[in-house]
């Protein structure tokens, strides 16, 4: 399946009450690039503002696939907001995007608009605790990358990189990895409630790693 295919696979997917829609699709750098803008309909109307925008590269037999998305969890239309997150929208959506990615490929979401993920991985917050770490962790991504660049545009822009593991090894070295940082990161800031909701990330994270370990 090509770039294209699957993108369309991801137009009319539900999210709640409101569905997925594919708005715009253009050429990117090279054929197995493609630029997209996903919005949402509600009422067989489509959302003012988009939910997401992104370059979807489908791979060649040397490169892996890779996703890069600017994500906005808060959707307008003429009278009517939606925030994706209270029911866990956010989750569905991305496991929706992480479909389009096999093992060993990676998604990257810029956070320049999500000022608490920011916040958080300046002041050394685990990838994993943040916001947009958790959402990449929970659709198996295993490994992040920080790429903090202020320039700006798509190649400078401040973004968080969600590697899924290419095999099992990988996924438990991961694994040991996150967990050793996780757990120090709850020994040492266990009080302090600026950061109550990457602790308590941070907690589910470790469970989920016990119970796969």
């Amino acid at each position: 399946m090509n770039s294209l295919q699957s993108l369309q696979e991801l137009d009319g997917k539900p999210l709640g009450h409101v569905t997925l829609r594919l708005f715009r699709i253009g050429e990117g750098r090279f054929q197995q690039e493609k630029h997209f803008t996903l919005k949402l309909a509600m009422d067989e109307k489509l959302s003012k503002s988009p939910v997401v925008e992104g370059r979807y590269f489908s791979g060649t037999g040397y490169y892996s696939p890779w996703l890069e998305v600017k994500y906005h969890p808060v959707v307008s239309f003429n009278q009517t907001v939606i925030d994706l997150r209270p029911q866990k929208l956010d989750h569905q959506l991305f496991s929706y995007l992480s479909q389009l990615l096999p093992p060993g490929s990676h998604m990257m979401v810029t956070y320049s608009n999500h000022p608490e993920t920011h916040r958080q991985l300046q002041r050394g917050v685990p990838p994993a605790a943040t916001y947009l770490g958790f959402l990449l962790w929970s659709v198996g991504c295993t490994w992040f990358k920080d790429w903090y660049f202020p320039e700006g545009g798509w190649e400078g822009n401040v973004k968080l990189q969600g590697n899924k593991p290419p095999t099992l090894q990988a996924k438990q070295k991961h694994f040991r990895e996150t967990k050793k940082e996780l757990e120090e990161f709850l020994t040492t800031h266990e009080n302090k409630m600026n950061l109550k909701n990457a602790l308590e990330r941070a907690r589910i994270v470790l469970e989920t790693i016990d119970s796969s370990i």
